[in-house]
């Protein structure tokens, strides 16, 4: 009998522990697309995994981390396979401190499972690019320019998500052009397998930088760099800085003039111009309380905009190094150009430009209407021919060609960090988080294509003469700045700077 008993106690201990281990919580962490981060464990024990192999059921505590993109899922094992599909469930429970959680998996980024769990997503996060050789698009070593998209030659950096730094994970390899090198030498076109663009050359910048400008002519790049208080000078021919231009301060937001010869810099409570040619500040302007943005459109007048609480915004004579008008409403906020007609979009007006502006012709104060019914949530990006704008939430705008400031709401796409509209003017490329780039009809809106970039993109500008795009990117989230995560000492996102084409 007493061995009976010993033989049941057993069997209720192996039980026991069976059952503890059928129930065994897994830490994890999540992070969406909306910029949620959550911290808990789940005893989610297996998730059934879709892919090109077929029905797959994945251990999930053999799981090291899943980036999400597009519907698509890199799922990354312990043991150092691979797999690339979707995933077949809906929600993923979580037990956190503030409760039990189901997580739409439609709104995942990235998932850390045990260990990787303590650490932030690697940024970039979202499908992988392919490794070198196998047609990966991307350079990721480094550390995704201040607000949102500018595909209108104007400087500005953005992003939408912001959490932290990585940490240790493991970073996707370095993709060079074959014949190239990483720091901007031209080599022959690296595909991303299954894409519908060709990352053509990469500046590792490897600096944190506030904003991106483009010249009128297409033919050179300006960048503000944070991290050595300088502008650097790439001229498109040779995708290499050629001239470094120092600035006094920390800069954030650029313009350049017409035609080209001179910068327009906000650093720190200054209004900055700077001739390209002599590669030199030539003069200083204080600047407003609460400067938001600048814009250099005329031979000497440029509007500088506030956020209307601290002081007005204005429009600047740099031969008088003073303001020729000062508006007390109206025109606050971000600045975008569009070059179909000349018009500068605001937060809250639009500013009716002259065709030209010669350089005798003086400063002028052009006309400006506010919105009827309420500008863009945020910045756009607007299109070469000046009919669409597009906003960082995706909302996308019919942009009037009146007096009267319409600017109407059409339809809605993907929120997205960086918007390009490309050359050819029948093609949008969102750049959304997680290192994702969708391509979108014009005017029809249609997506036509989603493809992996392999880092978060920041700020970019369109070529004005092909279909290629020059981006900003880098591995960290950044929602719009300056950013309060650890991203450099300077506190802008550090990123290198892509060209990319893409084909018909």
């Amino acid at each position: 009998m007493s061995r009976i008993r010993t033989i049941c106690a057993a069997m209720v201990l192996l039980l026991a522990v069976a059952f503890t281990v059928s129930a065994e919580t897994i830490a994890v962490r999540l992070e969406t697309t909306d910029g949620n981060i959550v911290l808990g464990t789940t005893e989610l024990t297996f998730v059934k995994f879709e892919s090109s192999l077929g029905a797959l059921d994945l251990r999930v505590r053999d799981i090291q981390e899943l980036r999400f993109a597009d519907g698509q899922v890199d799922a990354l094992l312990l043991d150092g396979s691979s797999l690339h599909g979707r995933l077949a469930v809906e929600v993923w429970p979580v037990k956190t401190k503030m409760g039990d959680l189901k997580v739409p998996v439609e709104k995942l980024l990235w998932v850390g499972i045990g260990a990787t769990s303590k650490q932030a997503a690697p940024r970039g996060a979202g499908p992988s690019p392919a490794p070198a050789g196998g047609g990966g698009a991307g350079a990721v070593e480094g550390g995704t320019a201040g607000e949102g998209s500018a595909a209108d030659g104007r400087g500005g950096a953005g992003g939408k998500d912001g959490s932290g730094s990585p940490a240790a994970a493991p970073q996707p390899a370095e993709v060079r052009p074959p014949g190239g090198s990483a720091d901007g030498g031209a080599g022959d076109p690296t595909p991303t397998e299954g894409s519908k663009f060709v990352q053509r050359r990469r500046v590792a910048l490897r600096s944190s930088i506030s904003a991106l400008a483009f010249a009128s002519d297409g033919r050179t790049l300006f960048v503000l760099n944070v991290t050595d208080s300088e502008v650097d000078v790439i001229p498109t021919s040779t995708f290499q800085v050629s001239k470094r231009i120092a600035v006094p301060g920390k800069g954030r937001r650029l313009s350049v003039s017409p035609d080209g010869s001179r910068l327009a810099a906000l650093a720190e409570n200054h209004l900055v111009v700077i001739d390209v040619a002599a590669g030199r500040v030539t003069k200083t302007i204080p600047a407003p309380l609460g400067a938001t943005d600048v814009c250099l459109f005329g031979a000497d007048t440029a509007l500088v905009t506030t956020d209307g609480a601290q002081s007005a915004s204005g429009f600047v004579s740099l031969s008088r190094q003073a303001p020729i008008a000062t508006v007390r409403s109206g025109l606050t906020g971000w600045i975008r150009e569009a070059r179909n007609p000349r018009r500068l979009y605001t937060q809250s007006a639009v500013v009716y430009l002259p065709e030209a502006e010669s350089a005798s012709s003086g400063a002028s104060v052009p006309v400006w209407t506010e919105y009827p019914e309420g500008g863009p949530p945020t910045e756009i990006a607007v299109s070469p021919d000046g009919k669409w704008g597009v906003s960082r939430v995706g909302t996308v705008f019919r942009l009037g060609r009146s007096l009267l400031g319409d600017v109407r709401p059409f339809t809605d796409l993907a929120p997205h960090s960086v918007a390009v509209f490309l050359a050819d003017n029948r093609r949008l490329v969102l750049f959304v988080p997680g290192g994702a780039a969708s391509t979108y009809e014009v005017p029809s809106f249609e997506k036509t294509a989603s493809s992996t970039v392999g880092f978060q993109a920041y700020a970019g500008v369109a070529s004005l003469d092909r279909n290629a795009a020059y981006v900003l990117g880098g591995q960290e989230s950044f929602r719009g700045g300056p950013p309060t995560g650890a991203m450099g000492a300077t506190g802008w996102p550090v990123a290198d700077l892509y060209e990319l084409e893409f084909p018909p």
